[in-house]
């Protein structure tokens, strides 16, 4: 298996390419989010707090919410897109919103904002 090396500016060896790198701090990263979660996640109560933290959360511009209720917002997101959790890794305690300014829907719509309101383009 291969992979691209940025210092030899070709494929090499995926233990001599940047996912090396990249591998040894997402498994810091993960070991300390395990470790994290299994000192607050004790008793049935704590679990489904955690749960309630880690679903997806939507911060909406106001252009959006001026054109299309919350509600409306949201079923488009947990409808056409898959959306996870940013975690935030300053503090397991809690994640961070999903910004959210506009969609390009698979060559169908595209739907921004600016600041004089909603832009549709299909």
């Amino acid at each position: 298996m291969v992979a691209w090396s940025n210092e030899k500016q070709k494929l090499v060896v995926v233990e001599d390419s940047v996912i090396k790198e990249f591998s040894t701090k997402y498994e810091s990263l993960s070991d300390n989010f395990l470790q994290q979660t299994r000192k607050k996640v004790t008793t049935s109560k704590s679990l489904r707090k955690f749960k309630k933290r880690i679903l997806p959360t939507y911060k909406f511009h106001p252009n959006l919410l001026n054109g299309f209720t919350e509600e409306e917002l949201k079923k488009i997101m947990d409808t056409h897109f898959e959306i996870y959790p940013n975690l935030n890794i300053e503090n397991f305690d809690n994640s961070l919103s999903n910004k959210i300014d506009g969609w390009f829907i698979n060559d169908v719509m595209e739907l921004g904002v600016t600041n004089d309101g909603i832009v549709y383009m299909i």
